[in-house]
């Protein structure tokens, strides 16, 4: 057999450079499945901005952008609903085209794209894993509902039988069986991570983030994410402001909108999406992570693998790290008591 022939693929809607959790995780799990098959790994995905290159390799991985009608205006309100489908198709036809240099799909995330990937594996015979992302009042099936409202029952269909299912908790697990997946085919996952990006850094390594990221000695306090709602940036904004003058930094790593300049006795800092994020953990003191609701956080066990002091809120799918002391925990939405938890670290 031919070691540079790809005998698995990975399919996501979205990949980096977008650099949410999903996305990088989509990449973690190629460059994971790569190294443990010994076989090189595609990772497909969509050309939703025309500065983004058709092909290229980021760490190792092979990702491949499928080209989308309509790619510039994909954000603007319904329009992206009209788009979407262009993509699927875009996959369906590829998986097929390409049939003979793999050997089983993964779907790192949607229930759309794994829709397009069975539907593909009706002709190719090919199996399907599907890995879910999301859980509670979020979970990816209300996701299907609202972005494909005529067409969401045939394909939940076809995305329920896939092959296999991964579930990153048990939360995700007992959905995924009331939505009528067989218990067998549902095996529990833990989050794919680079352990040679994420790890405690030396002094060497911290220093030389600070310097990049532009800050001095003062202590950091982390957070990681997209700015929606639901990932609980305004409840730690609102506990920094209820903290005197500690003399610290509060990164903010990720797509944000701009903040003001001192929030409480905080210094904000905003650099934005980057593609190496390993090093706001390595510039970091200690992580904060004060979701509303998660499915499986990237972002924490990127957090714990650097060595970081985390806090976190107690909801169900930070219960495992909670329960092993891994963390110090605080109520959901509470602003005073995350306020006096960081002000312990």
């Amino acid at each position: 057999m031919n070691s540079s022939m790809p005998r698995a693929v990975v399919a996501s809607s979205f990949a980096p450079p977008r650099t949410g959790g999903a996305e990088l995780q989509a990449l973690a799990l190629a460059k994971l499945l790569g190294e443990l098959s010994g076989s090189s790994i595609r990772l497909l995905t969509g050309r939703w901005e025309l500065r983004w290159a058709r092909s290229e390799e980021i760490s190792g991985v092979k990702v491949e952008r499928l080209m989308t009608p309509g790619m510039m205006i994909w954000r603007l309100p319904f329009i992206g609903h009209i788009v979407k489908p262009f993509f699927l198709v875009g996959l369906f036809i590829e998986l097929i085209r390409s049939r003979k240099y793999y050997e089983w799909v993964l779907v790192a995330k949607g229930f759309d794209v794994a829709a397009a990937a069975k539907l593909a594996s009706c002709f190719t015979r090919k199996p399907l894993v599907l890995r879910t992302t999301s859980s509670g009042n979020f979970r990816e099936h209300d996701e299907l509902k609202k972005e494909f409202p005529v067409s969401w029952r045939f394909l939940w269909r076809l995305a329920r039988s896939s092959d296999a299912f991964l579930s990153q908790n048990e939360l995700a697990t007992a959905e995924l069986k009331a939505l009528g997946v067989p218990g067998e085919r549902i095996f529990p996952v833990a989050p794919a991570l680079d352990l040679q990006r994420f790890r405690p850094p030396s002094q060497e390594d911290k220093a030389a983030a600070r310097k990049e990221l532009g800050l001095d000695q003062t202590p950091v306090l982390l957070w990681v994410g997209s700015e929606r709602p639901v990932k609980g940036l305004d409840v730690l904004l609102e506990a920094c402001g209820k903290i005197g003058s500690p003399d610290a930094f509060l990164l903010l790593g990720g797509k944000t909108a701009s903040k003001p300049a001192i929030v409480g006795g905080f210094k904000i800092l905003c650099p934005g999406q980057r593609p190496d994020v390993e090093i706001y953990y390595r510039a970091a003191d200690v992580f904060v992570l004060p979701s509303l609701c998660e499915g499986r956080s990237n972002a924490l066990a990127e957090a714990l693998a650097s060595g970081l002091p985390c806090i976190v809120t107690d909801i169900p799918a930070n219960k495992l790290e909670i329960a092993a002391g891994a963390v110090e925990a605080v109520r959901v939405g509470d602003s005073v008591a995350l306020a006096s938890t960081i002000k312990g670290l």
